[in-house]
């Protein structure tokens, strides 16, 4: 068995459809599937060979690319291994906030592991993500096209205010996919084809603005051997997905294919599919295709996924003749359709790996705020956060402190909340300056009222009076912790620097807390005393 690998680089935006599209919204595939692939290079075959319209009845190319070959999916080609991206095993869990990797056949699942998707690269025990660039555009609809009178195109527009978008696989990308088949039927393509790099045309809208692609291939290479297993079981992966026949989705009976073709080649009943708790992880999915020389789509089968992980027990240990059947099976495919690149497995050896971060998840760095207006937003909403804190800091210095307050409690502190002034920018000021005036001495019911209710082990007076704004009550917290730290970020943020100190000490939020502390007061009093009437 030998490989041919095709490289492929997006030189403007591609479309490669999704199943599932709305009117609106037309979302594109992250990978170019082996059918795409086959389509490029049969195209380029007839081009060449000049077979025109009768293709179908050229016995070489039906054999190329209906029999002999297998066209398998290009994936993308991560860029800190260069190494083209696989699809992540279905057993693989990553930790949320971390690098830490389980694998769920070696062990169970652990309590802020979540599943580990997408593309990546394995290289040294450490897994890159591949990231895959999309680009979403807005077009107008040109619902009248091919009518006589075609206004819209005339005009240029949608009259009637249609619209639609499509996503589509930024330019500059790499992917890899290849071909697998004997060394006398790659040669025979690639001296059809002729050239090693050409430019192609793929997917939707390509002969407009989208679906530019630079092919290269690559030299025929023998595939790479895996060593062989110790023991009797080894683990593998669907590289693709997996075409099952019929209406079943049940992925033990899908697999069992694998064990049936390995006891044929074989020739004995030696190897099967091991069942149970951690030795089968799979996703069924659907799988459709649109075929451009039919204008329509084929019929949608069951599929499991791709990074399904099972198992293959043979009854006795692996030897090297039974290693090289396995290997020869896996290039060649299970399933149905394997020409086309379904059913592609690779031997997985469940290697103690960890997440390896990428510049892709490094954040950006954070921006200064020089905005004048922006800056002062921001204040407001940290000054807002602030606020609604100390509210609840009143609302738990008053239950703490009822057993201190006087008889008349309600009129004392409907009072004192009338000597805030909650426009003032001077709120504390106008606070101390109406308690002298209004106090008359040390010996006043007022004056002894106030000595007699504590706040945090402090007479009510000297917090009102006497006690400067940083050591209040709400400034005994510790607000770096109250605050969230995305709180902390607007205020670095701030070009100005605006500190948390400047925040805390200014009367507004003296204002904010007494006003809530005399106002829940209040209520406590109100409910106590309507409890000793009752």
């Amino acid at each position: 068995m030998r490989q041919l690998a095709i490289k492929i680089k997006t030189v403007s935006s591609v479309i490669l459809s999704t199943k599932g599209n709305t009117d609106v919204m037309t979302a594109t595939y992250d990978y170019f599937s082996g059918n795409i692939l086959r389509g490029i290079l049969a195209g380029r075959y007839i081009k060449k060979a000049d077979l025109g319209k009768k293709a179908h009845e050229d016995r070489d190319f039906v054999e190329l690319f209906f029999q002999k070959l297998r066209f398998v999916d290009a994936y993308p080609v991560n860029k800190t291994t260069g190494c083209r991206s696989m699809v992540m095993p279905l057993s693989l869990q990553k930790i949320k906030d971390g690098n830490s990797i389980i694998d769920l056949l070696q062990q169970d699942s652990e309590a802020n592991y979540k599943s580990l998707r997408g593309f990546g690269s394995i290289e040294k025990g450490k897994i890159y993500s591949t990231e895959i660039k999309k680009n979403i555009t807005l077009h107008m609809s040109r619902s009248d096209n091919g009518s006589q009178d075609d206004k819209e195109r005339l005009a240029g527009r949608s009259l009637k205010g249609g619209i639609y978008n499509y996503e589509s696989i930024a330019p500059g990308q790499s992917f890899e996919g290849y071909i697998f088949g004997s060394q006398e039927a790659l040669e025979k393509l690639t001296a059809v084809l002729q050239e090693k790099s050409w430019l192609a045309h793929v997917g939707r809208s390509q002969y407009t603005q989208y679906g530019s692609c630079s092919i290269e291939l690559g030299r025929i290479e023998e595939v790479p051997l895996v060593p062989r297993e110790e023991g009797r079981c080894v683990c593998l992966r669907l590289d693709t997905p997996l075409l099952l026949a019929g209406l079943t989705s049940d992925a033990l009976k899908g697999l069992e294919e694998f064990a049936r073709a390995m006891n044929e080649r074989c020739q004995r009943e030696a190897f099967h599919i091991q069942s149970g708790k951690r030795k089968i992880f799979s996703k069924a999915e659907k799988a459709d295709s649109f075929v451009g020389v039919w204008g329509m789509k084929r019929t949608r089968l069951n599929a499991l996924a791709a990074g399904t992980i099972f198992i293959l027990q043979k009854d006795e240990d692996w030897n090297d003749e039974d290693w090289q059947h396995l290997t020869r099976l896996c290039y060649e495919g299970i399933g149905l359709r394997t020409e086309e690149g379904y059913g592609q497995v690779r031997v997985w050896r469940c290697p103690r790996l960890e997440y390896a971060k990428t510049p892709d998840d490094a954040k950006p760095p954070r921006r200064t705020i020089k905005s004048g207006k922006v800056a002062k937003l921001a204040q407001e909403i940290v000054e807002k956060k602030m606020r609604e804190a100390v509210r609840l800091f009143a609302a738990e210095d008053v239950e703490q402190a009822r057993k201190y307050f006087p008889q008349d409690a309600n009129h004392l502190f409907a009072r004192l909340d009338s000597m805030l002034d909650e426009k003032s920018n001077y709120c504390r000021s106008n606070m101390q300056n109406n308690l002298a005036a209004e106090k008359g001495g040390e010996s006043t019911p007022l004056t002894r009222m106030l000595r007699k209710v504590e706040v945090n082990r402090t007479g009510l007076g000297e917090l009102l009076e006497n006690t400067p704004l940083d050591k209040m009550p709400y400034n005994k917290c510790d607000w770096q912790s109250v605050l969230s730290p995305k709180i902390h970020e607007a205020l670095a943020d701030i070009d100005d620097k605006l500190s948390l100190d400047e925040l805390k000490n200014n009367d507004k939020l003296f204002y904010e807390y007494w006003h809530w502390f005399f106002r829940n007061g209040r209520k406590a009093e109100k409910l106590e005393r309507w409890w000793d009437d009752e």
